[in-house]
């Protein structure tokens, strides 16, 4: 494992502990007052199309700077224009390199990586 990962990691891991500490569904952001200074500030939208937009909206609520990325088929798509952040991975398997979805992740200063749904979140065992 590199060590970007385990930071990645540790990130994700710490955000698991708030959400079993604080709750999933919080009905307001004052909840979020007392929450460990240790939080997500940004991340990584690792999906795309309606997903990355729900998942950016949501996340700008929270103050947290989002980075989509895309591939080439997709450049003209609502998320890749949309976000300030969009990064261009080239051929469309690129959505299966975890190793450079991790590096793009890094490169950017995301602290997590938001796996969205779906192929991507249900076969991260199936990527390479």
């Amino acid at each position: 494992m590199h060590r970007g990962q385990s930071a990645v990691r540790q990130s994700l891991n710490d955000w698991k502990y708030t959400l079993s500490r604080y709750g999933r569904n919080p009905r307001s952001r004052a909840a979020y007052a007392t929450l460990p200074q240790k939080i997500l500030t940004s991340i990584l939208i690792a999906n795309r199309g309606e997903i990355a937009l729900r998942v950016g909206k949501t996340a700008a609520l929270y103050g947290i700077k989002t980075t989509t990325i895309y591939t080439d088929p997709d450049a003209k798509s609502q998320h890749a224009l949309s976000s300030p952040y969009a990064i261009n991975l080239g051929h469309s398997s690129a959505y299966l390199d975890g190793d450079n979805i991790i590096a793009v992740a890094k490169d950017n200063g995301c602290v997590g990586i938001h796996p969205g749904y779906g192929f991507v979140n249900d076969g991260y065992h199936q990527m390479h």
